[in-house]
């Protein structure tokens, strides 16, 4: 496993940004689009489910805007969430992520709930997002809404992290063509293509098409790994505003996925007897396909409340080589907010959600049942108080959902907000959010290996004199994972140029999940495990961010995170991998962006990161870097990218032993992006 070591390096380039940045001379800059004051005049919606101005939100928030994911370079959703403090993402391979917030980093990571404009893309299945099937357009995100720490009260349970809310443009805003092509070494071909035009008054419409092709990363040794992924998607939206009144919105999208992955062989693998990126595998191709509808109506009566109503259908199919899963989802969402009464702002809600599986197994991966429905519905209630003068605002509120799995769950928060001083917000919550099992949880049979010789002793029953597998077994009485989350944080923002943003939070976790071994009574028996909820946690850690503006032709942002977790098995348990779960998140994370407007057109960007290791899975600490130098010219815009540039290749993750994919190092690359707008 490489090391980068090159620290120094990555500080000697981001100094040369910057007497770079500082040499060219002023009155050529054109401005960046916001300076801070507008920034935090940015309204958000995801943290109470209205519009907040994003400095007036009692929660640690973050807004990545269109502008920072052009300038990032990112290609992917997974990448662009790198902008946001207190994000972890990791690559596993070229289509595989581990994205997370405050801990419980894997390939499934199953206390971050994602939305697409309101629309769900965690998956009851494993308990996390398929990532590869998310790759949208990024030139169609108007924004990316991050909230670091509990969002249940608002959006049910597994909002539990963290919610991750992306926000695309209206149709009105894309009107017009714009065509895209890109080509490079990893990010092999991109091709983007989209039209928008106003089809009545106060209707607007666009339709897109995006291909992308990416290639392999590198295995341990430095060898092309086979794990290439290709992509197309396409899709329509129309939106319209016939008085003042009303507001719609349709949305319609389409895609196929072909993914090459690697999997730890289990039915020959022998636990603890071969390092993880050593053991026979199985190569496959995975297909996925699916689509999507959404239509939204909002209306607004005179007195200024507001009615809204979203629905969604959603079918996704994927054929992997452990398992083929089609999945129907239906979503009905009601909103209701009511005119303020007294400093009191009240909304209230009704939801209704059904999806259903059809499950195709394997001799490693399969279920009880090969087909399942589940409904759940769910209601919630809020109420937002001014207090003295407006310069405190309290936020109580709860929601209440019933589940297939556990039955009613209730998940309340209480915030308050108060400004003392004009450009100083300190906040505080404490909230209550859950984590519902999973289908794999709660009748899923999954083999991950054999247990040595001797060793079964060691589970419980005799010892075993050949090997033996180990595979979970159906619990049917896993309960939901709890959590009691306590922030608090600052905003400070100084004039035009400069402002910090820093927030604590203290976790604590209830009814963990743990695997415990059933009674064996032959030494030939295999060992069964079983999900159950026999372990608690503690996690701290803190994020701060800075956002400066020396002069209003460059922008430098920085951003550090720090966590620790604590878990402790209750008495009886004899689970041997929750305790693992301490070392899969990296305790420091640092981001440093520099942008520039060089004028005539010219813009420079520069990303730095460092990321801690994984002492669990001995993945080393990284440090990287990005670059990117842009040109615009009237409808042209040209962008040449360079990627992790300070070392051929790194590691950054080994995902969970039950569903082995297989990692690849991420390499060290660059492309180069064209782009047309022509009205």
């Amino acid at each position: 496993m490489r090391r980068t070591g090159v620290g120094t390096r990555w500080l000697l380039c981001l100094a040369a940004s910057v007497l770079v940045s500082g040499s060219v001379g002023a009155a050529e800059r054109s401005l960046l689009d916001l300076d801070l004051r507008e920034l935090a005049e940015v309204e958000v919606t995801s943290v109470s489910r209205k519009p907040q101005k994003l400095a007036e939100t009692p929660a640690a928030v973050y807004v990545i805007t269109a502008e920072e994911i052009r300038r990032s370079g990112a290609t992917t959703l997974a990448e662009a969430l790198r902008l946001a403090p207190g994000v972890e993402v990791s690559r596993i391979n070229a289509s595989t992520w581990a994205v997370t917030i405050r801990g419980g980093a894997d390939r499934f990571s199953n206390k971050l709930l994602v939305l697409v404009d309101g629309r769900s893309v965690y998956t009851p299945l494993f308990s996390g997002v398929y990532w590869d099937v998310q790759d949208i357009a990024l030139q169609n995100v108007e924004r990316i809404e991050v909230i670091r720490g509990p969002g249940a009260s608002a959006w049910g349970a597994n909002a539990v992290n963290g919610v991750i809310n992306v926000i695309t443009k209206p149709a009105a805003e894309t009107q017009g063509w714009t065509a895209e092509a890109l080509a490079g070494t990893e990010e092999r071909a991109q091709g983007f293509l989209r039209y928008g035009t106003r089809l009545a008054p106060g209707v607007w419409a666009r339709g897109h098409l995006r291909y992308a092709d990416r290639g392999e990363g590198a295995d341990a040794l430095g060898i092309e790994a086979d794990d290439d992924w290709q992509a197309l998607r396409g899709g329509v939206r129309v939106d319209g505003e016939p008085g003042g009144a009303d507001r719609w919105s349709l949305q319609a999208e389409a895609y196929r996925g072909w993914n090459d992955l690697a999997y730890a062989d289990a039915t020959r693998r022998v636990l603890g007897a071969e390092d993880l990126l050593g053991l026979p595998v199985l190569e496959d191709r995975v297909r996925t396909r699916g689509g999507w509808f959404l239509g939204s109506w909002t209306h607004v009566t005179e007195g200024f409340a507001e009615w809204q109503v979203q629905f969604y259908l959603d079918r996704t199919v994927r054929d992997e080589p452990l398992l083929a899963e089609t999945r129907d989802t239906w979503d009905l969402d009601l909103k209701h907010r009511i005119p303020p009464v007294r400093g009191h702002e009240i909304q209230w809600g009704l939801g209704m959600r059904r999806t259903a599986d059809r499950l195709d197994g394997s001799s490693v991966v399969s279920f009880a049942s090969d087909r399942e429905a589940d409904l759940l519905w769910s209601a919630f209630a809020q109420d937002e108080v001014s207090l003295v003068g407006d310069r405190v605002r309290l936020l109580v509120g709860t929601k209440v959902e019933r589940n297939e799995y556990t039955g009613v769950e209730w998940q309340p928060t209480a915030r308050v907000l108060g400004r003392v001083a004009p450009h100083v917000v300190l906040w505080a919550a404490g909230s209550r959010a859950v984590r519902t099992p999973s289908r794999a949880e709660d009748d899923g049979r999954i083999t991950s290996g054999f247990v040595p010789p001797g060793v079964a002793a060691g589970f419980g029953g005799p010892p075993n004199p050949a090997p033996v597998p180990m595979r979970l077994e159906p619990s049917g009485d896993f309960e939901s994972e709890v959590l009691w989350a306590y922030e608090a944080g600052v905003r400070f923002l100084a004039g035009r140029s400069l402002s910090v943003d820093v927030a604590g939070f203290w976790h604590r976790y209830d009814d963990l999940r743990t695997f415990e071994p059933l009674p064996r009574e032959n030494p030939d028996d295999p060992v069964l495990v079983r999900a159950d909820n026999r372990a608690k946690g503690r996690s701290i850690g803190f994020e701060a961010a800075v956002d400066w503006f020396p002069t209003d032709w460059w922008r430098v942002y920085g951003a550090y995170a720090w966590e620790t977790l604590d878990i402790e098995l209750d008495d009886g348990s004899r689970d041997v991998f929750t305790e693992n779960e301490e070392g899969r998140s990296p305790r420091h994370r640092l981001s440093v962006r520099s942008s520039t407007d060089l004028g005539a057109g010219w813009e420079f960007d520069v990303w730095g990161r460092y990321v801690g290791a994984l002492e669990q899975d001995g993945v080393d600490a990284y440090t990287e870097l990005d670059l990117r130098l842009g040109w615009r010219r009237g409808p042209w815009r040209v962008d040449l990218v360079g990627q992790n540039l300070l070392a051929p290749s790194h590691l950054e993750f080994v995902p969970g032993k039950a569903i082995q994919t297989l990692p690849t190092e991420v390499e060290r690359g660059a492309y180069v992006r064209v782009s047309l707008a022509l009205p």
